[in-house]
């Protein structure tokens, strides 16, 4: 079994609250690796989700351009007879 790669991220954090992480820690009965990557997996998530909302509002922006420019043509069709 291959052993799993790992890097660390060094937090800047207030004392008081890190009291207050680690004794809620411990009411848990979590770690604050468990509870630290639960927090990137959501941020990741969400913004690969923002990411494909985007790309979809683009999609249908551009439909909705096609159609405004081919009743644009039928309007000035119409006009000009």
């Amino acid at each position: 079994m291959a052993k799993k790669q790992r890097t660390f991220i060094s937090v800047e954090i207030d004392p008081e609250k890190k009291d207050e992480f680690v004794k809620r820690l411990k009411q848990d009965n979590r770690t604050a690796t468990e509870v630290i990557l639960g927090f990137v997996d959501a941020y990741l998530s969400s913004k690969q989700q923002e990411a494909m909302d985007l790309i979809e509002l683009r999609r249908r922006l551009e439909i909705v351009e096609q159609r405004i420019g081919i009743e644009n043509t039928r309007l000035v069709g119409e006009s000009t007879a």
